[in-house]
Parts: structure tokens; sequence; C-alpha cells
């Protein structure tokens, strides 16, 4: 980046940096010098906006910057027509025109019981309504990597002495973390950027942007100094008052990852591919957004969500930006085009913002930009059209194993990369990919994958090899740890052994689970969460929408679908094997084959996937609060040995028809579990499971032979209510006969009766509601106890 885009992306980001060691202080003590950076009420003879004399005192003591810097961004609330002061001073009230009320004053006056210090972050999902219920919750003060389950409304927030406590411990580790980096010493450089952008990622995430709401404040600090850090850089970079947006979304994602061919050959490798696959298509997408960053000269504030397969970006406006996006996006569509054919392409598109639809994110601009990006799917490949189009000799006379595609050796280049990208997100926790332009580098030999496309090329490495190309890269992303530039969750848990060695998903199902459990069978969990696009184009109150709130809300579900769920499969391994922990390296029976921004599939024994599923509802209702936040999953349940890609195709089919799910009245519900062809919602799921599992145990105890059991049920198998009710006197006959035990002859007796009530006129649908969950819970209490 040049040295005035830089300058006002650091400036943006770090404007607001006083107001948490503010907060650590139980009243002011700024000196004079520091209060200079303040503004000064002379007709209330105080001070206001206190925090920036805190900015100013952690720009000079802890960054060494006694410069026109420090002045212009610590005074930005001062009237400096300096030009950097300007930007900053812009791009702090675009930010935070709805998110807060940046005209009040946080001075030791108007709070003079010092409240603002117990002030916590509200959960934005409480402004997600579609006219159902939510609650109010507020978050921890925590950093990134801590951050969990919000607290509800009838926690008591921590008293004043115990909340500046919790903000000095959280400043004091801060503070030290940059002391810890000699880089940051009055430098205004790409490293120093994005080594402070994920410091401020790291400890500013729960922290609220402004107190003057009280417990409604749901943008955190970090959210707000990133997007002012995004919008000063583009004022910087382009025309006064005017911003472009640009989305764009990769096509073709679903076709790729399954094209997979499984057989003996290549069965060690076929769930690695697959979960390389979807890492890939991943990377594709932090290319293509890394090289539009590149082309204008942005930093990775600047983007405003990315979601694994697509992203939104706030570039700067100028006469050139047609001419520069098209120049991007076709090398990278030609390069996409040479590696994967017509497998994978992109599409993009973009509009003009002025100042207030920018600050508002008017819902017109967003349905016209969705609305340009699918007019543009239907010639996605206009640009690349030419001889090689429609016919490409073949350079190869045999075959890749894995993928079927033409190739020199028995794994085509792009399967090799596929794998060695999987390599590394299994054997590395916390790897780094590093982003080089323009450059030829020779890539280390060991634990680095390397990927290309246009003049990107982009390494998934480790810490230790990453930190000697630091001052050549151009842009950092830091996956589950924030260590440099973004920071990125991926749930990168699968069932490894001691040796630290992937286990494979036939020898999960055989020795990670107890026999108990019945069937060793392979269990495929896709799920997905309701009505996302919705949630994001109308969820948030028009009045009130903003960049910010995205921002806020498309983290929070990154943070759960990318670090909070690796806790949840470890935390259900452990209750359905408290052997787990002797058996694997990493604690867990699940293979995460993907898990991105709002979906997942997941691989495991079938009986801890039912429990999975059941848990991961749960905790993300703990987690969002809101009856108008919900998830449907789709389950497929099969032999281990057959073929994964085709398991999760059927997964993806069980979840089509949970999204289909619709109440007695023809309402579509959604938020339901599609199994064994059976579709219910989560709460008779969790009922189903109890239930079977009462089955279970009546048929381990000896109450009811297994087989009587399995002839009941295909009784009760009937096709319709009619001959349901015929069947009756053999029910009632075949239970009498099998079995002495009056509670289990009670229980199923009381079902049966649930499922055609002599007194209830019902129609064919009902009865099949009722029937099916019956038969749904006797086929699982079937698996479950064969051996």
């Amino acid at each position: 980046m040049n040295k005035k885009n830089l300058s006002a992306a650091y400036g943006g980001l770090t404007h607001d940096v006083g107001k948490p060691i503010q907060r650590s202080h139980r009243r002011s003590d700024l000196t004079e010098q520091e209060k200079q950076m303040t503004p000064f009420d002379s007709r209330r003879g105080f001070h206001s906006h206190l925090h920036a004399g805190y900015t100013s005192r952690f720009l000079r003591d802890q960054l060494g910057m006694y410069d026109s810097f420090e002045a212009q961004v610590s005074g930005h609330h001062l009237s400096d027509s300096r030009q950097l002061a300007t930007w900053i001073r812009d791009a702090d009230r675009i930010s935070s025109a709805i998110d807060r009320k940046d005209n009040k004053p946080d001075d030791e006056l108007e709070c003079k019981n010092y409240k603002f210090q117990q002030v916590r972050l509200a959960s934005i999902f409480r402004e997600v309504d579609f006219g159902k219920s939510s609650q109010a919750a507020w978050f921890d003060l925590r950093t990134l990597s801590d951050l969990s389950i919000p607290n509800d409304k009838t926690v008591s927030l921590p008293d004043l002495g115990t909340s500046i406590e919790e903000y000095q411990h959280l400043v004091k580790a801060f503070i030290q973390e940059v002391e810890d980096s000699p880089e940051l010493k009055n430098a205004i450089t790409p490293y120093a950027y994005q080594r402070m952008y994920a410091l401020f990622n790291k400890y500013m995430v729960s922290v609220p942007a402004s107190t003057y709401e009280g417990g409604q404040t749901v943008v955190s600090l970090f959210d707000h100094s990133k997007l002012s850090s995004a919008i000063a850089a583009s004022i910087a970079a382009g025309k006064e008052d005017s911003f472009r947006m640009l989305e764009f979304d990769i096509s073709g994602i679903q076709k790729f990852i399954f094209k997979v061919t499984e057989g003996a050959d290549t069965k060690q490798k076929v769930a690695k591919s697959l979960r390389g696959r979807s890492l890939m298509i991943s990377l594709i997408t932090d290319i293509v957004t890394m090289s539009y960053l590149h082309e204008f000269d942005m930093p990775q504030a600047n983007i405003v969500f990315n979601t694994g397969g697509g992203a939104l970006l706030l570039l700067p406006d100028s006469d050139e930006f047609e001419t520069k996006a098209k120049h991007v996006s076709e090398q990278l569509q030609r390069d996409l085009f040479t590696m994967f054919g017509t497998d994978i392409t992109f599409v993009w598109s973009s509009v003009q913002c002025n100042t207030e639809e920018l600050q508002r994110f008017k819902t017109d601009k967003a349905i016209d930009l969705k609305a340009q990006l699918e007019e543009e799917k239907s010639r996605k490949y206009l640009a690349i059209l030419g001889p090689e189009f429609f016919y490409r000799p073949a350079r190869q006379s045999s075959t890749c194993e894995l993928c079927g595609s033409l190739s020199a050796h028995s794994v085509c280049d792009t399967c090799q990369t596929i794998l060695d990208l999987s390599d590394i997100l299994i054997h590395h926790h916390d790897p780094v990919l590093l982003f080089f332009f323009d450059k030829e580098l020779s890539k280390p030999k060991r634990d680095c994958a390397q990927l290309k496309l246009g003049n990107c090329m982009v390494w998934m490495t480790d810490h230790s090899i990453a930190a000697r190309y630091l001052n050549d890269c151009d842009y950092i992303e830091s996956i589950n740890s924030p260590w440099m530039g973004q920071t990125r969750f991926i749930a990168n848990s699968i069932p490894l052994n001691l040796n630290q060695e992937a286990i494979p998903l036939d020898e999960i199902c055989e020795t990670l689970i107890d026999p108990s459990w019945g069937d060793p069978k392979l269990g495929i969990l896709k799920m997905d969460v309701d009505n996302l696009g919705s949630i994001f184009a109308y969820g948030l109150p028009s009045e009130t929408r903003s960049l910010s709130k995205y921002l806020t809300l498309s983290r929070l579900l990154e943070v759960f679908f990318g670090r909070i769920l690796v806790e949840i499969c470890e935390d259900v391994s452990l209750k359905m094997n408290p052997q787990i922990l002797d058996q694997t390296s990493n604690g867990t029976m699940f293979y995460i084959n993907y898990a991105g921004g709002d979906d997942l599939v997941i691989l495991g024994p079938a009986a801890g996937i039912l429990m999975l599923t059941r848990e991961i509802d749960r905790v993300l209702s703990s987690y969002v609060k809101n009856e108008n936040i919900t998830i449907s999953a789709g389950i497929w349940i099969q032999n281990p040995k057959e073929p994964v890609r085709f398991g999760i195709q059927n997964a993806e089919r069980m979840l089509e028809c949970s999204k289909e799910r619709a109440d007695q009245s023809g309402t579509l519900q959604k938020n339901g579990v599609t199994l064994l062809d059976t579709t219910i919602s989560f709460e008779e799921f969790g009922q189903v499971l109890d239930q079977a599992r009462y089955w279970v145990d009546c048929i381990n105890e000896k109450k009811y032979s297994r087989t009587g059991f399995y002839r009941l049920m295909k009784i009760i198998d009937a096709s319709n209510q009619n001959e349901f009710a015929r069947r009756l006197p053999i029910m009632l006959y075949t239970l009498a006969r099998n079995t002495k035990k009056e509670l289990f002859r009670s229980e199923i007796q009381r079902r049966i009766n649930e499922i055609l009530p002599i007194a209830d006129l019902q129609s064919e649908s009902q009865f099949k509601v009722r029937q099916e969950k019956l038969l749904l819970e006797m086929k699982l209490a079937i698996m479950q106890t064969r051996n």
C-alpha cells in the first residue's frame, strides 16, 4: 500500500484505542498535554471525549509516535483541517452514524457514577426480528479465542470494581503484546498494520464500541475500528463522497467438491480429498478477494464479509474503477478455466454508494447488487469465450485416480495440491496464509502448500515458516489464532490416533464408540442456518441497519461454526466415549469435513451423529437466544465402506426435506431434522432420541425380544390409518403374547393410542406424522441393538 492509503487505514484502525484504556480507570488521570487532544466545552467548563487523550497516550508511550500522525489521529474530535485528521474524522462519523451517538460526551461530569465501565457488548442476535420471540443477552469481556455463549438478561453485570479489573486485565495483556512486537514501534508499515489489525481483532472483539446506549450496544470496538479503517482508506484513495460496494460469488462449488472417484486404491484419500476440496474453494475465494484489494491498494479491513464462497468488499470509487475491476476479474477467470475448466468460476458486480447510503446500507442498494450478481450468472463465461473454451486438446494420456481428469501422474497437480492443503490443516491447528503478488519465490519444501491464480501466489504454512516471509508477502491471514492480518476460524478437527495420524472412517465407527450403541454405521450430518439470506437482507431493523452490524453478525456466526463447533464435537465425543482421550490425540470421534459461515458437513459414528445434531441445535439456540434464527439438518446413515461423496449428497437431500418442513396450516417452518426419510422438528427430534434409548433399554433388559420388537414395528408400518385400525387387534395380541412386562406393554399401547385416538377424527397427514415419529424411534432402537 502507498503511504497515503496506509496512513489513513492505520489511523482509522487506532483512532479509538483509548476507549478500553479509559474504561480501565475509575477516574481520569489524563495529563494536561493529553487533554489537549480532547474537545473542551467552554460553556460547561470541562473536556469531553476523554478516550482521545488515552489514544494519544497509547500512540506515544506504546508506539513511540510523537509526530503529526499521532496528533491528527488522537485529535480526530478536534477541528483539525489537516488531511489525515479530516479523513479519520469523516470515517469515524460515517461508521458511527447509526451504531452510536458520538456527539454525547464521555466525561467525568456526565458519567459521575462511572457506570460506563460496566457496560458490556449486547448480542446483536436480539435485533433479528421476523415476529418470533428473542431474549436480550450480553457477552463477557473476553478475547476472540475465549468468546463464548452470551449471558441472558437474568445474569447481573459485574459490579464497578470487577468491571474495571476486567478492563485492566484486558488492556494489560493487549499492551504487553504490543510491546513484545518491536516492529510496531514508530512504524506505519504493512507489517505494523497487519500485526495491529490482528491484535485489535483479538482484544477488542467483545469491547463495546460505545457505552452511551447502556446495554443496547451491539457493535464491538473492533468492528467499528475495522470499518473506520476501511472507510478512511477508501476516502484517501477515491472520489469525494463516493464509494463502491463490490460483491462476487463462486459458482460450481458442489460439483467441484464431489468430483472424487472412490475405489479400493483411493479409499484412504477420499475423505481427505473432500475436505481439501472445501478448503480449496475457500482459498480461491481468498485469492479473488485479495486480488481486488491489491488492485485498489486497500487493506483487509475493506472485506465486509467473506462467506468462503464469495465476499462483499468496500472499495474506493474512481474513474478507473470499472477498468481495474474488469482487468482483475478476467485474469482470474481465465486462470480458473485453465485449471478447472468450467467446474469453477465466479461472477462479480458493484454498486456506487454516497456517504448517506453507506451509513445506512440501504436495502435497495443491497437488493440492486444481488440482482446484478444474479444477472451476471447467466453470462458467467462471456469474458473467457474463445476456441479453447469449446475444444481443449488432450495433452495427457492417463487419468487422475482421484478426480478422473487427464494427468501425467496417478494424482493430478490439482488433487495433489488439495491433499497438501488438507494435510496442513489436519496437522496444524493454526496455519497461516501468505499472499504474494507479482513475486517469484521458491516454495518451502516442507509444511507448505501452494496455489497460484492470476498474479497472486498463496502459501498455506506454519508460523515458523511464515515468520521468515512477513516482509515479502502483501497480505496475511491467520487461521484459528489472531497472529497477523485477518483472522478466520476453520473447524479443522478430525479423529487423530496417538501418532497424530488420521483414523479411517471405518475404524472411527468400530473403535471410537462403545459397542453398546449398536451397528457401527457411518452417520453423515449436513446442517444449514435457515433463511440466512433474509436475515442479512431484512432481519435487522431498517432504521438501524449498518455495515458495522453486518460485520458483527457475520463474525459471531463464524465464531460459532469455526470454533465453538469444535468444542461441541469434543464434548459429545467424551459423553459418548469416556475413553476417547486414551484412544485419540485430540479427543474427538467426529470428522468435520466442512464448517463455514453458516453450514457444515460432519462424519462420525451414526449414534454419535444423532447426539451431535441435537447438541448443535441446543448450543446454537443458547448462543443466539432468538427463535428467528434456527438451523435445519439432514442425516444420512450408511455402511462406512460405501462411497462418502454419495452419502454427503444424500445428506444434502435430507436437508432439503427439512427446509421444506411445514406446520399443519401449511406454513413453512424449517428448523427440522430429516433422517431415514422422516422429517420432524428439533423439539420432536430430542423426544425421539430419548424414547429410542428407552426402547433400547427395554430390549437389552429382555422386557421384549428384539425380533418381536421388529415384527411389531412392521405391523405399525401401515400404509394408511384405515389399514392401521384393522391391524390394531394384531398389535394388541402380539403385545400380550410376547411380554409379561406391564410397564413396557402400557408404554407401547399409549404410543399406539397417540397415533390413532378412538375419539379423534384426523386427516391422513396428521396420522402419518404421528405414525412416522413412532416408527423412527423404533428404527433407531433396532439399529442401536444390532450386533
